[in-house]
């Protein structure tokens, strides 16, 4: 395959995924990983993708809500199946992270009464339980969380891999609240909400 249509491949192939790890992607079009790196900077100086660590994103996806929406749709029998099966493994009061995929949307959707803190990057989990009282849910901050960060007592803000900023809401700080603590690992963050008065949310 010539290096002009495997870079037209992966870029058809990132449109439609809008995130795909180096491993994905190679596999998709054939070719090592290596070449992938390659092909990917040539994309990149196009600017409509950005390499990530690890694999490459579009810059200008859909919005959140569109595209999760879409996926949501697709095999959603099999998407409950699991997400039921998935959340009786989880112990009532567990402490638990969920990630921004539909399927885990569907695990969510079964933790009414399990697990009282949740972290998350996803909107649409952080939604499902704004209005109970009975769930703590800290929305952890990327891009597109930012916009509804303020709705959550607890924002953790990724400020690199696998270390985040810590802010508590605060009226007196719109956004994120007032920044705690930075550069938290997330064992030292759970931690830290742990030890924190579960009452208290302007701390």
């Amino acid at each position: 395959m010539r290096p002009e249509e495997r870079q037209q491949r992966i870029a058809e192939f990132l449109q439609t995924a809008e995130f795909a790890a180096l491993e994905e992607i190679a596999k998709h079009v054939q070719a090592s990983v290596s070449t992938v790196r390659r092909d990917l900077s040539v994309l990149e100086a196009s600017g409509n993708f950005q390499r990530t660590h690890g694999g490459a994103r579009i810059v200008s996806p859909k919005s959140d809500e569109f595209a999760f929406s879409a996926r949501d749709t697709h095999q959603l029998a099999e998407k409950e199946a699991i997400g039921k099966a998935c959340a009786e493994l989880i112990a009532p009061n567990q402490s638990i992270i969920l990630d921004a995929g539909t399927t885990v949307y569907h695990v969510a959707r079964y933790l009414e009464s399990k697990a009282p803190q949740i972290i998350t990057n996803s909107l649409p989990v952080a939604n499902l339980f704004s209005g109970s009282n009975r769930h703590e849910v800290h929305l952890s901050g990327c891009p597109r969380s930012c916009a509804a960060a303020h709705t959550a007592p607890v924002t953790l803000l990724a400020v690199s891999p696998g270390h985040y900023d810590l802010y508590f809401r605060d009226a007196a700080h719109p956004g994120f609240g007032r920044l705690h603590a930075r550069t938290l690992s997330i064992e030292a963050a759970g931690a830290l909400l742990r030890a924190r008065p579960r009452s208290n949310t302007d701390d």
